[in-house]
């Protein structure tokens, strides 16, 4: 793992691990936070996975040998756990891109986000074989935790934006609440709309012919 983990190493080496440091904890905020924004069983997942990457940015913070600098197998404990976290981390990045374009994909607020997802591990997969090597693939997976980002931040204006606009002593919540308390009533109805109609039988007719001998 030459690059970025060899800055760990040297005098100023402790600046690199700060950097892990620093960008794993607001990756951690950031996820705990993007997880609590999914519902449904694909949500969750997204969301854990989401925390799971995050932890191994930390994980990574641990520093490399020089060993691993030729491709070479690590020697320290430290070594190992750096080379397993950035392994699982980049593994955890991909999957958790497809569980959160599963869950983002029927919200309309969402859905640019969603797209991108999908497509994110085919970039993450292209971009490690660029002359960047394993640097780009990380750069593409922050790229898309900014996609992310950019979405949540939109659609918290617009929510902030409607409930400016709400009468007073009407919530935002209890608005959404609401919204979705109809849609909810609208399915239901649609269901039963579709659903066969049984017709009465007229009174005084038998069920079945009789036949008279």
């Amino acid at each position: 793992i030459p690059y970025p983990s060899s800055l760990a190493l040297g005098p100023h080496g402790w600046l690199q691990v700060v950097n892990y440091l620093v960008t794993g904890a607001l990756l951690v905020v950031f996820s705990v936070g993007f997880a609590k924004g999914l519902d449904g069983v694909l949500g969750r997942i997204a969301g854990l996975l989401t925390i799971g990457f995050a932890l191994t940015v930390l994980l990574t913070a641990l520093r490399i040998d020089h060993s691993m600098l030729s491709s070479e197998d690590p020697e320290t404990w430290n070594g190992w756990l750096h080379a397993l976290g950035a392994l699982a981390g980049l593994l955890l990045a991909l999957v958790a891109m497809i569980f959160a374009g599963l869950a983002l994909r029927r919200d309309p607020e969402m859905r640019v986000q969603a797209i991108v997802s999908f497509l994110a591990p085919i970039a993450v997969i292209a971009a490690g074989f660029t002359p960047l090597g394993l640097a780009g693939s990380l750069l593409t997976v922050f790229a898309w935790y900014a996609v992310l980002g950019v979405g949540l931040v939109r659609a918290e204006n617009r929510a902030t934006s409607l409930a400016t606009a709400l009468p007073p002593g009407v919530s935002i919540l209890s608005t959404t609440a609401l919204m979705r308390a109809l849609s909810r009533r609208a399915s239901s109805s649609c269901a039963r709309d579709r659903a066969p109609i049984a017709r009465p039988r007229p009174e005084g007719r038998p069920l079945l012919p009789i036949v008279s001998t």
